[in-house]
This record gives C-alpha cells, structure tokens and sequence, in this order.
C-alpha cells in the first residue's frame, strides 16, 4: 500500500472518532418559549408536557407567558400544550447543539351546541291545566301588580274576551260557583284565572268572558291579613279647571281572617271585610247669572 493512501485512511479514521467523542461528550441543550393567546398576549398559568428521550416532562408558563426545558440531550421531542377555550396544540421539536427557542399561538376552540328536539304527537288535552285560554295570576303576582285600591277584578277584566253575540256576558265564578260578586276582600283571594275557553262542562251556559276567583284554602292554623291604602291630594296633579288643588283624600280599610273551625279536620272559617271613606271633592266649573262660577264642593262618600 502506498504511504500516501495509508495517511489518508489514518486521518478519516482520526476524524470520526473524534467526531464520535464529540457527539458523546456535547452538552446539555434546553428549549425555551412563549405562549401567547390569538391576541398576541402572554398565557400564564399554561401547562405544557414534554415527551421524548424516554420521559415527560411538564411545566406551568410564568406571568409572562414563557416556559422552559433543560438538560436535553440531542434528539426529537414532543411538544403539547392544553388550555380551555383553545384548540389543543402538539407540535415535534428537533434539539440539536443549540438551544431552541419556540413562539406558540394559540387558536380558539370551536363552539359546539346540539339541540335535540323530540317529535311528539299533535294531539288535544283534556286536562283543565293544558286550556291555552286562561290566564293564571297567583297570588305572589297579585301581590306584586301595581294594582290601583286593590281592585283586582277591573284590572284583569281587560284581558277578557271582547263581547260576541249570543254571549252572555261576565261570568264570575267562586270556588267553582257561580256568584254575582266576588264576594271576599282582595287579601282573601289566593288566585284569578280568567277563562275564555267556552267549551266547558263545568258550568251551565257557555261563555268567553269567564273569571274564576279561588279564595284561600282553610288550614289547621289560623292566618290573617291587613292592609291600609291611603291616597291624599297632596300627591295629585293640578286640575285644569280647579283654583286651588281640590283636598280630596282616600282611605281604605281590609282584611282577612281564615282557620279551622274546632278540631279543623273537616270545617274552616273565612272572614273578610272592608270599609272604604273618600273625601272627594267636585270640580265645579260653569257660568252663572253673575258671572263665572268655579269652586270645589265637598262630595264625601
């Protein structure tokens, strides 16, 4: 063998095992990097794993959206990244003899819904809680309806059915009985429902003005209630055709008392009454022999 070809085969065998040592002996590598929402802004608090050369390895970013890995040995690695609201991330890094540095932008999750809707059967109840022509106010409603003197029937009779012929009017029924009245005060009445169904086999003529008032059941324990309305012209507004504002004033008095009669198993009491006092005022505008006349004439009642 020539000496020039045998140095030359020393010095490659020379230069792969030092290449060899090198590759043995190269130093620890890191990755580095930032997240950042679609926003371009730091996630803190992110977690993110590290897969590769036969471990994982996991980390929370910092306040500044950063994240770090050291001591890597050279080789691919797999990223992960979760946060809720986003789209997973998953990315393959190469760590080579340099340290990597990674900018990560997340992208917004999709929003999903499914709605499932039941087919159901077209068909007619009988029930008398599925008439889809009443109107039902509780009494927690009637309490809270800015109702003027308690008056509830006037209120709701606008709900009632405008008048057809062969109709025979409003129909007040109470406690299932046809009455001319209500007959109880407001803090007795517990429900109204205004019906206007008028196929019914309840009641012996047919009608689409119809209000039913169903009055507070008895207990085994007595219970009561009182209310005071006062309305003074001091909160009116000024009559045109008055001089001076008339000094009306209204008061109105109710309450209810209901309970058990003895033992209370079979027999309750309800007992309610109102008295109502107006110091009105008419309003007397017109002309006379001697001229006009304007004036305010008591009309108490």
């Amino acid at each position: 063998m020539p000496f020039g070809r045998c140095i030359t085969r020393l010095a490659a065998i020379s230069m792969l095992i030092t290449a060899g040592a090198w590759s043995q002996k190269a130093p620890p590598q890191s990755i580095r990097g930032v997240l950042l929402d679609p926003m371009d802004r730091p996630v803190p608090s992110a977690p993110v794993t590290l897969d590769g050369g036969g471990q994982q390895i996991s980390t929370l970013t910092s306040a500044s959206g950063e994240f770090q890995f050291d001591n890597l040995g050279p080789g691919r690695y797999r990223l992960h990244v979760t946060v809720s609201g986003f789209k997973p991330m998953d990315r393959t890094v190469q760590v080579g003899s340099r340290p990597v540095w990674l900018v990560l932008k997340l992208a917004l999750a999709p929003l999903k819904q499914q709605v499932t809707v039941a087919s159901e059967a077209l068909r007619v109840s009988t029930e008398a809680g599925a008439n889809l022509n009443a109107i039902s106010v509780e009494r927690g409603l009637l309490e809270n309806l800015p109702i003027l003197d308690l008056d509830y029937l006037t209120a709701l009779s606008r709900f009632l059915a405008p008048g057809t012929p062969g109709d025979a009017g409003t129909s007040i029924i109470v406690d299932g009985m046809e009455m001319r009245n209500v007959g109880v005060t407001a803090s007795a009445i517990q429900e109204i429902k205004i019906n206007q169904n008028p196929y019914t086999a309840e009641y012996p003529r047919w009608s689409r003005r119809r209000i039913e008032v169903i009055t507070k059941a008895g207990t085994d324990r007595y219970h009561g209630a009182f209310n005071f309305l006062l309305r003074d012209h001091h909160l009116n507004a000024r009559d045109p055709f008055a001089v001076t504002r008339p000094p009306e004033q209204r008061r109105i008095f109710e309450g209810s008392l209901f309970g058990p009669l003895g033992s209370g198993q079979n027999t309750s009491f309800l007992l309610s009454g109102m008295r109502e006092s107006e110091d009105l005022q008419a309003v007397v505008f017109a002309h006379g022999l001697t001229g006009a006349i304007v004036q305010n004439v008591p009309t108490p009642q």
